[in-house]
């Protein structure tokens, strides 16, 4: 099967504690807690039904997420890139709790990613970007359309710059 790589929050979650989603309790988009009997967005940390906070409704990010994140504990600098608009979301921040790095778009992501390279270059570092772009334009658009290509490409382009 011919498709985009999958950004849901079983997947990034995964990426973040290094298990599997029937350990780390992110099955998907959406999951449901049984002992406060709430359906909710994973990643976006809110209700379902009435859209607010999760926090607005004393639910703490670590009754949901309940694995810990290994960024937290590499034994290096570790550095994540978020769009400016989730960089201190709760997800972002259980992801990395600090040294996260907003960004605007794909070229500033990437530019940020290259001055954290060049100003870290003679200690060990773990860089972790999130682009949610290919995924956001697969939903809207299609795996296969013109718009998905075109993120492709300028995501290629980037990582060309970087490697040079």
């Amino acid at each position: 099967m011919k498709n985009s790589p999958t950004t849901t929050g079983c997947v990034l979650s995964s990426v973040a504690t290094a298990e599997y989603p029937a350990i780390h309790g992110m099955i998907g988009w959406y999951n449901y807690n049984r002992e406060r009997n709430i359906d909710y967005y994973t990643l976006l940390f809110k209700d379902r039904k009435n859209k607010k906070n999760l926090e607005a409704l004393g639910i703490k990010s670590q009754d949901i997420y309940q694995c810990d994140s290994k960024m937290n504990k590499l034994k290096r600098k570790i550095t994540a890139l978020f769009p400016e608009g989730i960089v201190d979301s709760n997800f972002s921040k259980f992801v990395l709790n600090k040294n996260r790095i907003a960004y605007y778009n794909i070229e500033e992501a990437f530019k940020k990613v290259t001055e954290n390279i060049q100003k870290n270059i003679n200690i060990q570092t773990f860089t972790y970007l999130y682009l949610p772009y290919v995924d956001a334009k697969s939903h809207k658009n299609g795996v296969y359309s013109k718009e998905v290509r075109n993120v492709i490409n300028e995501i290629e382009n980037e990582l060309t710059k970087l490697k040079e």
